[in-house]
């Protein structure tokens, strides 16, 4: 009989790059060493369908299309100082937390990567607006609803070469943040702003 735990990792590491999300998770569940294999990162040979988030108080819930299965993944760095999720693309999180800070989080790899703060102020907003914006008062309510969407245009783990876009505040402020910048640019929006495509390549 074949001792699968013995594999060599070269072996093991070539097996996993043609893996499904479901069966790279069940790959990590066979024993400790192919664990530690898996742990080094999934990396996805083709385009697969999306898979959906849904986040509960305790864990959040991932359904797959494909399997039309949902599965429940204990991610702890979630718990981390109330974080939250603004939003998900190209298999990252985009998480923020109660004092406002930002990072993209792998869920299957947990890799993340911190971002810049986004920066805002009520200078130049107008009375009724203001008005609009009594949740800024609230740590909860702010980190809620800062963030409306954030979108990626490229898997972080596969490239360098990305950019993050986010719409917030709401809805009034686009901004862009690539890998080495200290900043976010920002754009500052005369109407609201609803949706962002993923396929931003040409800003690049």
């Amino acid at each position: 009989m074949a001792d699968y735990a013995n594999l060599s990792r070269d072996i093991l590491q070539t097996i996993i790059k043609y893996l499904s999300f479901p069966d790279y998770i069940r790959f990590g569940a066979v024993c400790s060493h192919w664990f530690d294999v898996s742990n080094e990162g999934y990396h996805s040979p083709q385009k697969q369908l999306p898979w959906l988030v849904c986040f509960d108080i305790d864990f959040p819930k991932f359904f797959n299309p494909s399997e039309e299965k949902v599965y429940q993944i204990e991610i702890p760095e979630l718990h981390t100082h109330g974080r939250y999720c603004a939003g998900s693309s190209h298999g990252w999180l985009i998480t923020i937390d109660l004092d406002l800070n930002i990072n993209l989080m792998n869920p299957f790899s947990k890799a993340q990567i911190d971002l810049p703060l986004l920066p805002f102020d009520t200078f130049g907003v107008r009375y009724q607006k203001l008005c609009e914006l009594s949740w800024l008062n609230y740590p909860k309510q702010k980190r809620d609803k800062l963030i409306y969407k954030a979108v990626l245009s490229a898997d972080p783990s596969k490239s360098s070469d990305y950019i993050v876009m986010v719409i917030y505040f709401a809805n009034s402020k686009l901004a862009f943040w690539r890998p080495g910048d200290i900043t976010w640019i920002v754009i500052n929006s005369h109407s609201f702003v609803e949706d962002v495509s993923q396929d931003f390549s040409d800003l690049k």
